[in-house]
């Protein structure tokens, strides 16, 4: 499928809060009890429209939790159009490190505007909950950014929520048009699929360029 712009999101959050199950639930439709720990970023890709016709292609950058890995993510910062936070409602830990997730998000974000961000409260499937719908909201509603819940497992308000954030792209750059590091124009020529699985060594260019901010910005 053609599309208009390619649209570069990130997600972040703990380890284990589900991160990579999201991706993989959006984007094929698939779920597995267990991932492979994410090293350093992850990449995959899918073609939505947004509620204004717009035609996206997604870039969506699926970023480890672990301490270790932080100056690689915090690369990727610099040139996103949106964030989506993930944490598991069953851990209290996941919800409480969101403060940091935020504060160093905005702190290394190259946008001139507010970035579009939503908090995502996974594991609503399972009964034995820590964090409640109303702490989650509230928390959200301080910081001034959406949240939704949602279980990658059951295939809840997944595809919802990532569709809310788009419009939130949309309504804060492309109409406006505002320029944005992570969004990029492109001319309506060629076919494309409208689901693709791209695997992505995220340390190959980050070896070779030495240079986070040419490593994290759109290809063309």
């Amino acid at each position: 499928m053609n599309h208009h712009y390619v649209v570069k999101l990130i997600l972040l959050g703990d380890p284990g809060a589900g991160k990579t199950s999201l991706l993989h639930r959006f984007v094929d439709d698939t779920f597995t009890e267990k991932y492979d720990t994410t090293i350093g970023v992850d990449f995959q890709a899918k073609t939505v429209t947004s509620t204004s016709g717009n035609i996206l292609r997604l870039h969506l950058w699926d970023t480890a939790g672990q301490e270790h890995f932080r100056s690689i993510v915090t690369a990727y910062y610099r040139c996103i159009a949106a964030a989506l936070l993930v944490f598991d409602v069953t851990n209290r830990e996941t919800f409480d490190n969101l403060e940091h997730w935020l504060k160093d998000l905005r702190q290394k974000n190259e946008s001139l505007h507010d970035l579009p961000i939503i908090i995502l409260g996974n594991k609503t499937d399972v009964e034995k909950r820590k964090v409640s719908f109303e702490e989650a909201h509230e928390f959200a509603k301080k910081h001034n950014v959406r949240y939704s819940e949602i279980s990658v497992k059951n295939n809840i308000g997944i595809d919802e929520a990532i569709l809310r954030i788009i419009d939130d792209v949309d309504d804060v750059f492309i109409k406006k048009n505002i320029p944005c590091t992570g969004i990029k124009k492109r001319p309506l020529v060629g076919i494309e699929k409208k689901l693709e699985l791209t695997q992505y060594n995220p340390f190959e260019n980050y070896n070779k360029k030495k240079s986070n901010k040419l490593n994290c910005c759109i290809q063309s």
